[in-house]
């Protein structure tokens, strides 16, 4: 998923705003986070996550970190069932064609250093969302010198609890 964004976000030359999880949003492409203004470029770490009351933030960053490298080595292994598993209908879509698009060429991607900071979790209709920033560095192989990474990823729950958090969209910082 790493070397996914970094390609997508190095490609584009005219970014679109994304929009918010469930509504298709690609992979890197910058836009505000709900409920902040982060994209006028603010600090994640300087926000006060927006929780309901009784969220187990600890515990969601913990499972969050977890999910962050489990999705990437489904990802380096093209392990496309874990992937279904774990993201929306849009978002699968998108890391499927990118992983199909690799035609089996390896992909290893080491993660060095990771760091994981609630945003905010907030309802609305059938669904509840989250946002989530990653940090850290990694790097393609162990040979490359390490790459400062930061971006934000949104998850989705249905309200009537019929399913896990999915990953629905991927969001570059830096």
């Amino acid at each position: 998923l790493r070397a996914f964004a970094r390609r997508n976000q190095a490609a584009q030359t005219n970014p679109r705003p994304m929009q918010f999880a469930g509504a298709g949003m690609p992979l890197g492409q910058p836009a505000p986070v709900p409920g902040t203004e982060f994209g006028g470029g603010a600090a994640v770490s300087a926000l006060q996550p927006k929780v309901p009351a009784g969220f187990d933030v600890a515990g969601f960053v913990k499972q969050a970190r977890i999910n962050f490298l489990r999705l990437q080595e489904a990802n380096d292994s093209s392990d496309l069932d874990t992937l279904r598993d774990v993201c929306n209908d849009e978002m699968f879509a998108t890391i499927k064609a990118e992983v199909e698009g690799r035609n089996g060429a390896p992909q290893h991607t080491h993660i060095d250093e990771l760091d994981a900071t609630l945003i905010e979790v907030v309802t609305e209709a059938d669904n509840h969302f989250a946002s989530i920033s990653f940090s850290g560095t990694s790097r393609d192989d162990k040979e490359t010198d390490a790459q400062v990474f930061q971006e934000i990823w949104h998850l989705q729950k249905s309200v009537a609890g019929n399913s896990g958090w999915q990953l629905a969209g991927i969001q570059q910082v830096s």
